[in-house]
């Protein structure tokens, strides 16, 4: 196990080839500190921080470089004066993933949506779509270098995951591709949403009508019977499945 003091001299050298390239590369200036935090040693870059590898050290200089790049790239303000290839690639490559995923949970919020055009008077529609984290304005869906660059200019980041029904819409959680923990995630918006619209619980228990069930592993389930377990998707068909 390192000394404090060389962990310390490993974090410092590290980032300052880190920084002084980010820097000369991007055409900022950030500015950094080695910092304890709860008897760990960190590196905070402007405010972004290096937490250390499993071992209580620092991490390897192209996981600091890759995670700061990506930070003063997409999220650090203001933005960088320099658009550069891989962030052309960066954004190309979250495109090419976030539209294959947004298949995924299109297909799992149409579940949730038939559920409640079957079990209330609500006509909704809901729709998964990709947005800038930024502007909530979707990306552009070309390939040109120049018009991508204009797009990331005026503030259009990484794209990210976005759930929109009739009256409202909310940014989706960046998680794997579990079907499951997808369902669960887009009932537990729906969940609030459609009983705020209706002035009512929704969903609700079958037997007694008195208190709400909760999305878990797919499934409906009632918090006080364990009876009760209604697959998503079959609100209002199946009563309950022991």
């Amino acid at each position: 196990m390192p000394s404090y003091s060389q962990t310390a001299e490993a974090y410092a050298a590290l980032t300052t080839q880190v920084v002084e390239t980010i820097n000369a590369e991007r055409g900022v200036n950030l500015q950094w500190t080695v910092i304890e935090e709860d008897g760990v040693l960190k590196v905070s870059i402007d405010g972004y921080l290096i937490t250390p590898d499993s071992r209580g050290g620092p991490p390897s200089y192209r996981t600091i470089f890759d995670e700061v790049d990506e930070y003063v790239a997409f999220w650090r303000e203001p933005a960088p004066r320099s658009f550069l290839p891989r962030d052309r690639d960066a954004i190309l490559q979250e495109l090419s993933t976030l539209t294959k995923r947004r298949l995924l949970w299109q297909e799992k919020a149409d579940l949730i949506g038939s559920d409640v055009v079957r079990t209330t008077f609500l006509d909704w529609r809901l729709s998964v779509y990709l947005v800038s984290h930024r502007t909530g304005r979707p990306p552009p869906e070309f390939r040109d270098s120049r018009l991508l660059y204009q797009w990331w200019s005026y503030g259009g980041h990484l794209p990210r995951l976005a759930l929109s029904w009739p009256t409202g819409s909310v940014g989706l959680a960046n998680m794997d591709d579990d079907e499951e923990d997808i369902v669960d995630h887009v009932a537990a918006v729906l969940r609030d949403e459609v009983s705020e619209e209706i002035h009512a619980l929704w969903p609700t228990c079958p037997l007694d009508r008195s208190h709400q069930l909760l999305a878990d592993v797919a499934l409906w389930r009632c918090p006080q019977d364990q009876r009760v377990q209604i697959p998503v998707g079959r609100l209002g068909i199946d009563l309950a499945a022991s």
